[in-house]
C-alpha cells in the first residue's frame, strides 16, 4: 500500500513539473534567436517557474473553491 502512494505522488509531481515545459521552452527559443544564449537561461528559468507558480495557484484556486462549494451544500 505505501507503494502506491508513493508512486502516486511521484508520478503527480512529475507531472507538475513538466506542464510548464512548453512554454519555457518556446520562450526560450524566442529570447536565444533575439537576445543570443547567454539570456537563453535565465529566460528559461524565469518563463519555467512563473508557468510552475501559476499552474499550482490556479490548482490551489480551484481546489479551495470547490471544497468551500462543498461545505456550502453540507
Amino acid at each position: 500500500m505505501k507503494n502506491k502512494n508513493l508512486t502516486s505522488i511521484v508520478v503527480t509531481v512529475l507531472v507538475l513539473a513538466v506542464l510548464p515545459l512548453p512554454l519555457a521552452l518556446a520562450l526560450t527559443g524566442v529570447e536565444g534567436i533575439l537576445h543570443g544564449s547567454a539570456a537563453a537561461l535565465k529566460e528559461f528559468l524565469v518563463s519555467y517557474l512563473f508557468g510552475l507558480f501559476t499552474l499550482l495557484v490556479g490548482l490551489g484556486w480551484f481546489l479551495w473553491n470547490n471544497r468551500a462549494s462543498k461545505q456550502q451544500k453540507k
